[in-house]
């Protein structure tokens, strides 16, 4: 559960670092990160920090696609997350109350 757990760590540090700057890059009219790629790291595990900076920053909020995709995956990690922590849980669990008949 660790490498899970530092994999959504790093990614989102990443994407708060990107989405910031983005937004300043915004302010000041220069080259943009692409959407698609935003919403490509919000796929791949970010979708919580792109929530986030949209809060934080009020940046991409007029934008249907963030509005719509990035609560949905954001519902999706969380499933995710849920699934391994419950895997490893019953794994344990498992290993704890399985008899020992090598006696």
């Amino acid at each position: 559960m660790y490498i899970v757990t530092m994999y959504y760590l790093i990614i989102n540090i990443m994407l708060f670092l990107i989405m910031t700057i983005d937004k300043l890059k915004a302010c000041r009219g220069l080259w943009r990160v692409s959407e698609s790629f935003l919403l490509f790291l919000a796929l791949l595990g970010g979708a919580f920090d792109i929530y986030l900076s949209m809060v934080l920053f009020r940046h991409k909020t007029r934008h249907k696609k963030f509005t719509i995709i990035v609560p949905l995956l954001c519902f999706f990690h969380i499933v995710v997350i849920s699934i391994f922590y419950l895997l490893e849980a019953d794994m344990i669990l498992t290993m704890l109350f399985t008899p020992c008949y090598n006696l």
